[in-house]
This record gives C-alpha cells, sequence and structure tokens, in this order.
C-alpha cells in the first residue's frame, strides 16, 4: 500500500481514528473543485479543525488544529536548485498554512525530512516507513 491512493486511505482512518471524522475531502479554493485543494474534514459534533496532509514515498504525514497550519514531508536527498530539502519542506508547511505561524522541524524516519508549521498542531505518520524504527 505504498501508493498515493494507499496512503491516502490510511490519512483518513487516521483522521477518523484521532478525530471521529466522519467524512474527509479536499476543496480547491480557486475553482471549487474537489479533485485538488485543501483537505477537510466533517465530524459529527462541534468545528472541525483544520487539517493538512502530504505525502512522500511510502509515508504520510497528518496534521489538525484549531488554526492556520500545514505539514510536509520529503524524501531526503540532495539540494534541490541549492536549496535544502528540510528547507523546501519548511517553505511548503508555511505555504499550506498560509500564515505567518511557526515552522518547526519534525521527526521522521530516516530517509526523510519534514516540518510542521501553526500552534498547538497535533500531527501523525502513517505507511510502510512510519513502521521502520
Amino acid at each position: 500500500m505504498s501508493d498515493r491512493a494507499g496512503l491516502r486511505v490510511l490519512a483518513h482512518a487516521v483522521l477518523h481514528d484521532e478525530l471521529g471524522a466522519t467524512a474527509v475531502g479536499r476543496l480547491c479554493p480557486r475553482c471549487g473543485g474537489a479533485e485538488h485543494g485543501r483537505p477537510y474534514v466533517v465530524t459529527a459534533g462541534g468545528v472541525a479543525p483544520q487539517v493538512s496532509l502530504s505525502y512522500a514515498a511510502d509515508l504520510v504525514a497528518v496534521a489538525w488544529g484549531a488554526g492556520p497550519l500545514g505539514i510536509d514531508i520529503e524524501d531526503a536527498g540532495p539540494p534541490v536548485d541549492g536549496t535544502d530539502r528540510l528547507e523546501l519542506s519548511r517553505r511548503e508547511a508555511l505555504l499550506k498554512a498560509g500564515a505567518d505561524v511557526p515552522v518547526v522541524a519534525i521527526t521522521v524516519p530516516e530517509g526523510y525530512v519534514g516540518a510542521v508549521a501553526g500552534t498547538e498542531v497535533t500531527w501523525r505518520l502513517a505507511g510502510p516507513a512510519a513502521l521502520v524504527r
């Protein structure tokens, strides 16, 4: 289950288990399409938290919280256009948050780098690589 569709199933399971999500969808703020865009959850009661997802090879990162947030994971490797992969991950997490919020590196399995942006953000990893310690 290392393909993106399989990882998406695992991400949805995390959101169901952790938040009681009854549905997970995507919504593009520009075109209104459901095939891409920011993920969202529907919960049985109360205000649903904001969520962010990121995929890399055999790993998916899932983050949630009350305010602006973003998470990003990348395969570790050489710099891209002179930029360190962790820095790219930090930039992507901040871009996903869409706000000026703190960004920190997260602990991920060997062979990956990752960052999460926001305050009071909870996150989990899933997928075959998440099981390797």
